[in-house]
């Protein structure tokens, strides 16, 4: 992704790559609750038999944590450290803006990020648990089981920002001789455009790869008996 202020992790141009930046407090609890469990808690609610959930109201959620911990663990995935940083709420809107999300949807999301920071989104497990009877999916598992798709995203970004880095370098090189640009005393050659031009595509190129990779991960969906 572009470096940046990013609520869902990434850094900026002054080397904070590694840092998750959102409106959060980073310290906060949570429970989120994994897709795979809802449509699991749904099929059990749906084929029970005994009625014991008719007009009871239900509160699913999955094992919290906090945005400090989901660093540590991405950290682990990925195998370099990263790191949460609270950032402001116009900050974090205009990220989201510009990652393309719809003002109603940018909004909610902070919304959401001010419930978790004021503690009020914070719930027990025990109710799905017991609708899957089994241990609900944790982002710590799911992190764990997509590492490979983390390690080779990061390398590819690596590579990517390694490639633009050295076609910078090239295009920051004082032409010595032939030239307009040269005849003026510095400027860039046509082969350093072209060099320049050709590593920046390259590291696009890495930098979706890296995105499709994370993209294709599935978690195992359990068996319903």
């Amino acid at each position: 992704g572009r470096r940046g202020a990013r609520p869902d992790g990434g850094g900026d141009d002054d080397g904070r790559r590694d840092t998750i930046r959102c409106a959060v407090d980073p310290a906060a609890r949570y429970s989120p609750i994994a897709v795979t469990d809802v449509g699991e808690a749904l099929a059990a609610l749906a084929t029970d038999t005994s009625g014991a959930h008719l007009g009871a109201p239900l509160s699913l959620a999955g094992a919290s944590h906090t945005f400090a911990e989901v660093a540590a663990w991405l950290g682990e995935a990925r195998g370099a450290a990263v790191r949460c940083e609270r950032i402001g709420t116009d900050e974090c809107r205009d990220a989201l803006l510009g990652f393309g999300f719809q003002r109603w949807q940018a909004d909610g999301v902070l919304e959401l990020y001010d419930l978790i920071s004021a503690d009020r989104y914070d719930f027990e497990s025990a109710a799905l648990e017991a609708l899957l009877c089994h241990t609900p999916v944790s982002v710590q598992a799911w992190m764990a089981h997509a590492a490979p798709a983390f390690a080779a995203a990061a390398s590819d970004r690596a590579e990517a920002d390694s490639g633009r880095d050295a076609a910078s370098s090239v295009a920051s090189l004082r032409v010595e001789g032939g030239g307009e640009g040269a005849r003026r005393g510095g400027g860039e050659s046509e082969a350093q455009r072209r060099g320049r031009g050709e590593g920046a595509a390259d590291g696009e190129r890495r930098r979706r790869a890296g995105d499709e990779a994370l993209e294709d991960v599935q978690f195992p969906r359990p068996r319903l008996e």
